[in-house]
């Protein structure tokens, strides 16, 4: 099976999502999309990217960048390692993997590459449950895309969310 990274990138990132909104192991989402991320990253940065992501963010004071290093892969790494620290927990907070998926989808976005039916989906969900982050340009384009207020589907689940993205997406697709 022949595969490109930003292939094999997308379909981890694909399947972090899908994970995500159903509720399943945060822990096995975050080592995805963090695999996806890292992937993203390097070929978004390869392809002229001149916007930072997380990994690369100017914000980040130059004496702040190993804690930086530390905050954002700290939860990953120890995930996949255990060399010297075989015995060792983590305080782990899953939503991080919400800004890595953002951020991985974002990463996507400058290289070009189409959003998948999951990213988008991804995306509206964070636009309608996190508001504060966007700007009300972006909101007033949720409401057109979805032909419905956001706060309409505040309530559904993350798994009941999907279900119904997917099922307006491909009646949409259909006409």
């Amino acid at each position: 099976m022949k595969i490109k990274k930003i292939d094999a990138a997308k379909r981890q990132l694909d399947t972090a999502i899908q994970l995500w909104f159903q509720e399943a192991d945060a822990v096995s989402v975050h080592t995805l999309v963090y695999a996806a991320y890292e992937i993203i990253h390097v070929v978004s940065k390869r392809r002229g990217r001149k916007e930072t992501l997380i990994f690369d963010s100017e914000i980040v004071r130059p004496d702040a960048k190993a804690l930086w290093a530390q905050i954002t892969k700290g939860s990953a790494n120890f995930f996949k390692h255990a060399k010297d620290d075989f015995d060792a927990e983590i305080d782990f907070d899953p939503t991080i993997s919400e800004s890595f998926i953002a951020m991985s989808i974002f990463g996507l976005d400058l290289c070009g590459e189409p959003r998948s039916l999951f990213s988008a989906a991804f995306f509206l969900w964070l636009m309608i449950h996190k508001p504060d982050l966007f700007t009300d340009d972006a909101s007033r384009r949720i409401n057109d895309l979805v032909g419905v207020k956001p706060k309409g589907l505040l309530n559904l689940s993350r798994t009941e969310f999907l279900k119904r993205f997917i099922e307006v997406n491909s009646r949409t697709a259909r006409k």
